[in-house]
């Protein structure tokens, strides 16, 4: 087996032409990045999801949702607007259920709260996206202001890690930091109206 890397086994090249089939576009040397983290998410979120793990704010719930968002963000790039997660699972399960028996049982478990997760989430990633976009357009300079970031994640649910790895990718900068004390001392004031 000569392989250059993980990417060019059997599971991925399946996983790949699934999802060539679900957006109805093939694989390039532009998109290839894309393909390749929503394969390598999709097996993480199947075998966590198959031990019981939900998406939440906490623990190994908020590592899983984190990776869900990330594919996500992968899948828009792809195609945006597109729900699929949950159409390629068989595909993962399909190839692993021979080692892994619990695999198939937990199939229809990771499907309908995989889908459930994307629905939610899609709506929030296609605002957010486009008021980022926005805000990028507007930018005088390459410093992303830290309160914007805020005020999409408090009223939009938009991560601030995808804040920044988008932004990253544009080569702006976003001062982590100055976000922090925003969100700390909302937390404060938030406090104090309670």
């Amino acid at each position: 087996t000569n392989k250059i890397n993980n990417y060019d086994t059997d599971l991925f090249k399946y996983l790949f032409e699934k999802i060539s089939l679900e957006i109805k576009s093939d694989v390039t040397s532009e998109n290839l990045i894309h393909f390749r983290i929503i394969s390598d998410h999709l097996k993480s979120i199947v075998f966590m999801m198959s031990e019981g793990i939900l998406p939440s704010n906490e623990g190994k719930g908020y590592v899983l949702r984190r990776i869900i968002r990330r594919a996500l963000l992968n899948v828009n790039k792809l195609k945006p607007q597109t729900i699929i997660l949950n159409k390629l699972v068989d595909s993962v399960i399909e190839k692993y259920k021979g080692v892994y028996f619990e695999l198939d049982k937990a199939s229809l478990f990771i499907k309908n709260n995989l889908k459930n997760e994307e629905e939610k989430f899609s709506e929030t990633l296609s605002i957010g996206l486009e008021l980022l976009n926005k805000e990028i357009q507007a930018l005088k300079n390459n410093n992303f202001k830290p309160d914007v970031a805020f005020k999409l994640y408090d009223t939009y649910g938009f991560p601030v890690d995808m804040t920044n790895s988008i932004l990253a990718e544009k080569k702006i900068k976003l001062n982590l930091e100055k976000y922090k004390q925003i969100v700390e001392s909302n937390k404060e004031a938030q406090k104090k109206t309670w």
